[in-house]
């Protein structure tokens, strides 16, 4: 993002106590009974537990899955993803992962549910092999 708007954001969410990651982001956490606020246009939330990641637009995980596949040859391709902010990050994939303990919707979004990465781990090995 811009500089002038993480400025902005921080400011107008000083209610939300965010904090800038770097420059290129802003962070925020939803207390009990707050509503997600109002942002401009030109930035996309993603929830993430209690927190919420607000990026420029376009920017996201998948975004970069997909810019990364355009230019290098992927034979097959396998997502990890356990929060909310990995939604679009899973529907990249046929082969995508989450974990029993996630919320139901992001495990709505993942092809194959176990209950710790290394049996991910493994599911991945034993069809590469």
């Amino acid at each position: 993002m811009d500089e002038e708007t993480v400025k902005m954001l921080l400011r107008d969410l000083a209610a939300y106590a965010p904090v800038a990651d770097g420059g290129r982001a802003v962070s925020f956490a939803l207390q009990d009974g707050q509503g997600m606020p109002i942002l401009p246009d030109n930035v996309q939330a993603f929830r993430n537990g209690p927190y919420v990641d607000v990026v420029k637009r376009g920017v996201s995980k998948a975004a970069a899955l997909r810019k990364l596949t355009g230019r290098y040859e992927v034979e097959r391709l396998f997502t990890i993803g356990d929060g909310l902010n990995d939604i679009p990050l899973l529907d990249c994939a046929k082969d995508s992962y989450s974990f029993a303990h996630c919320p139901d919707e992001v495990k709505a979004h993942a092809h194959t549910i176990h209950t710790k990465i290394e049996d991910v781990l493994e599911d991945i090995l034993h069809i590469q092999s």
